[in-house]
């Protein structure tokens, strides 16, 4: 692709041969792939660079998204630290298949995790990076908007004062057993699960709050509460747990089980005290042993079929 690419850039826009030889050679050397440096050096607009790829690949391209809704279920499985990362974001569903944006055309590894993380084949569109990061923006807005509430609702009750003293055993239990702190653990804890996440982990720095899933075996942020939530957050799980909620300085372990829906999940969850307050991770274990059929382990209907007719083969047909 970057031989096409350098030859439309010499026969079609006039690029003088040393000049793109020269981009060839540092795209060898640093490992940047030739579309990028040639968008960084200006001689290309992102946009014309994603309308030669179209015609190249076959693919739609579209310059403005703002007339396509958020996707719920995108951001109810996919982790904002994914979608953000590799500039990807789903513009709608057409008869199973999710139509994503990407500015990203030659990156095929984020587009398969894609799939596999929404369980449905995936079809790529081509969009200019500012408006793929404004539609992510409207996605995950609802995530953030619930951390804002439950702060708002905090304030106005006055448990959320600056001066609020956490020493106090009594104090933390109220905050911990109130209703718009419940709400918002009931929402990191069932999105872990919708999203299949083994590990929860609350990692508190010095300025914020973040919570992370572990997905596959790789850690996702996937949502921020405001640091005020910290230890009122922390306090309720310790709660879940029957932990001592006014020991802060010694590590602890606890379990809890919660349900969602049919499923009964383990809870086992422990607490390391730092510097800028306690971390939490908590481990998911299902209680229900679940079989998935090959569609719910990312199995498109043609990899099926495929799979299915060598599993009909015998051990001779391959000798």
């Amino acid at each position: 692709m970057s031989n096409a690419l350098a030859r439309y850039l010499i026969e079609e826009r006039g690029v003088r041969q040393d000049k793109v030889d020269a981009l060839l050679q540092k795209s060898r050397e640093t490992g940047e792939r030739l579309d990028a440096a040639l968008v960084e050096s200006g001689i290309l607009a992102e946009a014309e660079m994603l309308q030669y790829y179209a015609a190249q690949l076959g693919l739609p391209y579209e310059a403005d998204l703002s007339k396509y809704k958020p996707l719920p279920k995108f951001a109810e499985k996919v982790p904002v630290a994914f979608a953000r990362n590799y500039n990807l974001v789903a513009l709608d569903d057409v008869r199973g298949t999710v139509r994503v944006a990407t500015c990203r055309p030659l990156d095929l590894y984020p587009m398969d995790e894609l799939a596999g993380i929404l369980r449905q084949p995936v079809e790529p569109v081509l969009a200019p990076r500012v408006e793929i990061s404004e539609l992510i923006n409207r996605s995950y807005a609802q995530k953030t908007e619930v951390s804002d509430e439950v702060e708002r609702e905090l304030e106005e009750e006055g448990m959320l004062d600056t001066e609020f003293d956490f020493d106090e055993k009594t104090d933390i239990l109220n905050i911990a057993t109130a209703a718009p702190i419940i709400k918002l653990v009931n929402t990191v804890f069932s999105q872990a699960l919708r999203m299949r996440a083994s590990d929860i982990h609350i990692q508190p720095s010095e300025h914020k709050l973040q919570v992370r899933y572990r997905v596959d075996g790789v850690l996702y942020d996937v949502m921020t509460p405001s640091k005020k939530l910290q230890d009122a957050i922390v306090a309720r799980i310790k709660v879940m747990g029957k932990m001592d909620i006014a020991e802060r300085r010694l590590p602890q372990d606890g379990r809890a089980s919660i349900k969602m829906g049919d499923n009964e999940v383990d809870l086992r969850i422990s607490t390391v005290p730092t510097n800028f307050g306690e971390r939490v991770v908590i481990r998911l274990l299902e209680k229900t042993n679940k079989q998935f059929n090959l569609a719910d382990i990312g199995f498109g209907p043609e990899h099926e079929e495929t799979f299915r007719t060598y599993l009909e083969y015998s051990t001779a047909s391959f000798c």
